[in-house]
């Protein structure tokens, strides 16, 4: 992670790597195990690119789940907030509160 401004282009940004087992691998092995139709695999992907650019966007936008403020401070600090849902990050302590502006 290199920007630490909230811009939802730099979402797609990434390692090679990271990109390969991030975005590429998870999206192939669900394609070979599920074989879903292709009309649903193009759906979820699009709506999984929106919550993307949307947690990436640094406005809080009403009807998403988390608005981008927990996102955020990820890109700040770099050591918290590493997931979507927070569950994890508060299993192993790298939660942190968003604090109110």
């Amino acid at each position: 992670h290199e920007f630490t401004d909230p811009v939802s282009i730099a979402a797609a940004y990434a390692h090679p790597i990271e990109h390969v087992f991030s975005n590429v691998l998870p999206a192939v092995v669900s394609l070979a195990i599920l074989r879903p139709h292709l009309l649903s695999f193009v759906l979820f992907s699009m709506q999984g690119l929106h919550l993307t650019l949307a947690e990436h966007s640094g406005f809080a936008i009403q009807g998403e789940s988390k608005d981008a403020a927990y996102h955020n401070l990820h890109h700040e600090k770099f050591r918290c907030n590493y997931g979507a849902l927070a569950i994890l990050d508060k299993c192993f302590g790298t939660y942190r509160e968003a604090q109110a502006e």
